[in-house]
């Protein structure tokens, strides 16, 4: 399967990588609506006398209950209070106008308030945005070298250097020799199937939740819309006040 991708124009890669997001999307959206059509059978048995438990026992389950948004794993890039309880997550994709505008808002309430939440970033590439992968790429093969938050940082800066750029391979392999990463190393994370893998699992762990737009945060498992700092900042001193 590998070699067969190699043969691809990048235009097809990206046309490969639509039509699998799409068969992803559709799939969600099938099982979406088999749970409306559960709960109207289930309304139905309960008008017939089935009771109050087939209706607790089938009701879908509220928001902030998808173990995806509520905990971290192995692979997720955090920053922030290792031991905190409180949780933000942002699905974002660096090729995102938006999420460009949110970045240093959100690194600003890193620098902040790090010590009162743990903050984990996953992608979420539009298909729209031509080298949002690439910049994925880019992101997670320096962070094989411990560089990603760098990394991060010089693509969300530098956005309108590369975004319009028919290939910014050249240009992100100038920002990895700028971050002083190994060059060999850099190149070939960069075309590494194991780092596309670890961005398709974001992107598939964001359609699970919900996520249909970038920049998305969830805070504690709950999908939130903060649109400043002081925003942020009230949401995260309201998740740590004692329940």
């Amino acid at each position: 399967m590998d070699s067969d991708n190699k043969k691809l124009t990048k235009k097809e890669r990206r046309e490969l990588k639509r039509q699998q997001r799409l068969e992803i999307e559709e799939k969600k959206q099938k099982q979406d609506s088999s749970k409306k059509y559960i709960g109207w059978g289930v309304g139905i048995a309960v008008l017939i006398g089935l009771g109050f438990f087939l209706k607790v026992a089938f009701t879908p389950p509220p928001p902030g209950t998808i173990p995806e948004i509520q905990s971290i794993n192995a692979t997720d890039h955090t920053k922030g209070a290792t031991e905190s309880a409180t949780l933000l997550i942002e699905y974002s994709d660096f090729q995102c106008p938006a999420c460009r505008q949110y970045y240093p808002v959100v690194k600003q309430l890193v620098e902040e308030k790090g010590d009162q939440f743990m903050f984990a970033y996953r992608h979420f590439p539009l298909t729209q945005h031509e080298n949002a992968d690439e910049a994925a790429q880019a992101a997670e093969a320096a962070g094989k070298q411990g560089k990603f938050w760098e990394m991060h940082d010089l693509l969300f800066e530098r956005q309108d250097a590369w975004v319009e750029t028919g290939s910014p391979d050249e240009t992100f392999l100038t920002y990895a020799e700028e971050l002083e990463l190994n060059k060999e190393q850099f190149e070939a994370d960069y075309q590494a199937q194991e780092l596309k893998d670890k961005i398709n699992n974001d992107y598939n762990s964001g359609v699970k939740a919900d996520v249909n737009a970038t920049p998305t945060f969830f805070l504690n498992g709950e999908k939130i819309r903060p649109g400043s700092l002081d925003e942020f900042s009230l949401l995260i001193d309201q998740a740590n006040k004692p329940q």
